[in-house]
Formats: C-alpha cells, sequence, structure tokens
C-alpha cells in the first residue's frame, strides 16, 4: 500500500486514488512533502546524481550530504540518501546536476521551498548504486562537490 504524506494534500476523488493506487512517482512510492521557509540562505545540502550526457546515463536527485549548521541539519527533515523528487512542484526527474542545482538555488531565493522527496528501499537502492559508482569519483559532475544552494563554490 502506497504511503500518503502525513498532510495529504487535497485532490478530488479520482485524483486521491490514483495517489494512494497508482502515485504520480510510480508504483507504492513512500514520499513525503517537506516545506522550509526563511531559506534565502539555502538548505545546507550536497547533492548528487542527474542526468549525464555523457554516458546517457540518468540518476534522480539524491541528498548526498546534510551539511552541519545548515538549515536541514537543524531542521532534522532532510536526510543523506532523500530523492528529491521535485522542488516547488517542478519536476527533478532528467534533469542534469547543475540544473537541479540552479532550480534548488531558485527556489531558496523565493524564501519558501517545497520539497517532495522518496525514501522507500527503491530509491535506497538506487543511492547506493549511484554513491558505489560515483560518490569518491570527481569525474562526475553530479558528485563535483557543488553545495545546494548555500555556497556558490565547485569541487
Amino acid at each position: 500500500m502506497a504511503l500518503l504524506p502525513k498532510e495529504a494534500e487535497r485532490f478530488d476523488g479520482l485524483s486521491l486514488l490514483y495517489w494512494t493506487v497508482m502515485g504520480p512517482h510510480g508504483i507504492n512510492r513512500a514520499i513525503e512533502r517537506l516545506e522550509f521557509c526563511d531559506c534565502k540562505k539555502g538548505l545546507g545540502v550536497k547533492i548528487i546524481g542527474g542526468y549525464r550526457e555523457q554516458t546517457r546515463e540518468e540518476f534522480g536527485i539524491f541528498i548526498k550530504r546534510v551539511l552541519p549548521g545548515g538549515l536541514a541539519a537543524q531542521d532534522g527533515r532532510l536526510r543523506t540518501g532523500d530523492l528529491i523528487l521535485e522542488v516547488n512542484n517542478m519536476s527533478l526527474g532528467g534533469v542534469t546536476n547543475e540544473r537541479a542545482v540552479d532550480i534548488l538555488r531558485s527556489a531558496s531565493a523565493s524564501n519558501h521551498m517545497s520539497l517532495m522527496v522518496a525514501r522507500d528501499d527503491e530509491s535506497r537502492r538506487e543511492f547506493i548504486e549511484l554513491m558505489n559508482k560515483y560518490g569518491s569519483h570527481s569525474s562526475f559532475k553530479g558528485s563535483s562537490g557543488r553545495v545546494s544552494p548555500t555556497q556558490l563554490s565547485t569541487g
């Protein structure tokens, strides 16, 4: 059975049935919507993943690291390995790592960020595969050390 976010969004009956049976992000995804305010300085996370044009590999956008002292660390809800599906209702499916960083920075600049994240067996498997393949290699642009969205530095 699919899990609903703690505060389920309001849909008409048909959409709600689709959400619980099929889910907009796949079958039986455990997803949660997280809202952040006062985030002009960013969340304080590093991300990894995204579409790689060179190899045509596509990974989701994952939280690689929650930085100590950042908003995400203080809040405590985002965790390493969380798959970010949407930022302010904008899908991150199929985007490059650089585009995901830009989307997170833009959302941060608005001072309100709504993230839809998956934290389930499927996303854990993909995160482990991604980290095993690229987690310690700087040649993968999706793990270049870019911090999103709190710092502008690159690895």
